[in-house]
């Protein structure tokens, strides 16, 4: 039981966190959070472990609450941000464009929690202490309690009666203050992540349960054999066709525990495209980051600042939330399907829906890659549709993807015959699955196959995109 309901600690906390933390930090820096109070530990625990911080550098504002739309958006992303099986949607104060659409959808399909009304869901509206409570409970699957709670006895009849006594056999509400426990007053930050600290059982616990996905699953995606990406589920996109909508929005998922990036959704239209040049993002240090330099990338640079929804797309500048940190082949072949999406947008007048999902592989703070889905929406995927898997890859570099750090791949063999493609203008020579063969013109191209010693003997230099 406490291993699903940890799953959450991360978002949740984080539902009180409004400004930048260092994770390394020491101590209780808040004015505010005074030594002999009850929720000491658990905001020094939140702090250090890098889970929450305060709403400014010196205060945490500890009696504070929270909307029912951050609570139901960040119980959505702890599970992984889950497509909801459908966008219908009653509920006139919930729409497309507010970043807890989905999350409330899904938690009300999910029976986590349901509107104010048949159609309002109040999502400005405050939580109680018995609304959060109930959340978890729900979350964590309704799990029964061994003994009847003192505490609860009086909420017998009350839609939470379960939940509190839930929460009170796991010893998360008792000794918090000299008020006594209220259900049905608004729950205050603090008691929050005290509930939190207090089912962990250890301040040391910060490895929190990484990102899943409910629609794709990272194993199916076969190990790098050389080509750049690989078409997933038949190149098409997992999207139901009742996600397909007209309304151009945009989505950047949280940061997970490790401040890397999740997953970007958006319904690119031509109202979203930027209509200014491109600002600098050199501000953002995605994780992983290195800068390093070799003689055999196109540009020098081996790593760049890559966005998941591409700039020309969505006018996302420098978006912490929409950075990965990307290799130089990595982000030239992303370009191609952001060229198709913004070519199709611009000559049509019409809506593409477009996701990219990093995947890190345990917590590895370089992706492996990313999944990119896409689909016209007008009329659903006859002009565009794809689904592929593009791998985070430097040919002749190799990655430590845990670190980001990096080194030459030792020389291939030199007697191994392969085919390559020459450019008899350019004297360059290509991988056939290189994105600069489909710029050849049909007089300079020619196809080969040969050492790579022999080619670079008859006068022709390795691509630096695919680096043969």
């Amino acid at each position: 039981m406490k291993r699903k309901f940890l799953a959450l600690i991360s978002a949740l906390v984080l539902l009180f966190s409004f400004l930048p933390f260092s994770a390394n930090a020491i101590g209780n820096p808040f004015r505010d959070v005074p030594t002999n109070s009850y929720y000491y530990d658990a905001v020094t625990w939140a702090l250090e472990n890098g889970v929450t911080s305060g709403t400014s550098q010196t205060n945490f504002s500890p009696s504070a609450t929270c909307t029912r739309g951050q609570v139901v958006t960040f119980l959505w992303r702890s599970q992984g941000q889950p497509e909801p099986t459908s966008l219908k949607n009653n509920f006139r104060d919930v729409s497309i464009s507010d970043y807890f659409y989905k999350p409330v959808l899904w938690a009300v399909e999910n029976g986590i929690t349901k509107g104010t009304s048949d159609t309002t869901f109040s999502p400005n509206g405050t939580c109680t202490r018995a609304q959060v409570l109930t959340f978890l409970w729900r979350a964590e699957g309704e799990p029964s309690f061994s003994t009847a709670s003192l505490l609860a006895e009086k909420y017998v009849n009350t839609y939470y009666f379960n939940a509190v006594s839930w929460a009170d056999e796991n010893k998360m509400l008792s000794d918090m203050g000299s008020t006594a426990f209220d259900a049905t007053v608004n729950c205050p930050r603090s008691d929050i992540v005290t509930y939190l600290y207090r089912f962990s059982a250890s301040p040391a616990y910060s490895k929190l349960t990484p990102t899943t996905y409910s629609w794709f699953n990272p194993s199916t995606v076969p190990t790098y054999s050389g080509s750049a990406f690989v078409k997933m589920n038949g190149n098409t996109p997992y999207f139901s066709l009742n996600n397909l909508t007209t309304t151009s929005y945009e989505m950047y998922g949280a940061l997970d525990f490790l401040g890397r990036c999740t997953t970007c959704v958006a319904c690119v239209g031509k109202d979203l495209m930027p209509t200014e040049a491109r600002e600098s993002i050199s501000s953002i240090r995605p994780t992983g980051w290195q800068s390093v330099k070799y003689d055999n990338v196109e540009g020098g640079y081996l790593y760049n600042r890559s966005h998941l929804i591409g700039f020309q797309l969505t006018g996302e500048n420098a978006n912490i939330n929409n950075l990965i940190t990307g290799t130089r082949y990595f982000n030239i072949n992303m370009l191609d399907y952001e060229d198709l999406i913004a070519d199709y947008v611009d000559d049509y007048n019409a809506h593409i829906l477009y996701r990219v999902t990093p995947v890190f592989e345990g917590n590895n703070l370089v992706a492996k890659g990313v999944l990119m889905e896409g689909i016209s929406v007008e009329d659903q995927g006859k002009s565009v549709k794809f689904c592929v898997f593009m791998y985070n890859v430097q040919p002749g570099i190799t990655i430590d993807y845990a670190t980001g750090k990096s080194q030459l791949t030792q020389n291939k063999p030199t007697t191994q015959t392969k085919k390559y493609i020459l450019n008899t203008n350019t004297h360059k020579f290509h991988l056939p699955s290189c994105s600069s063969v489909s710029t050849i013109k049909t007089e300079h191209r020619k196809e080969i196959t040969a050492t790579r010693d022999e080619v670079i003997a008859i006068g022709y230099e390795s691509c630096k995109r695919c680096n043969p």
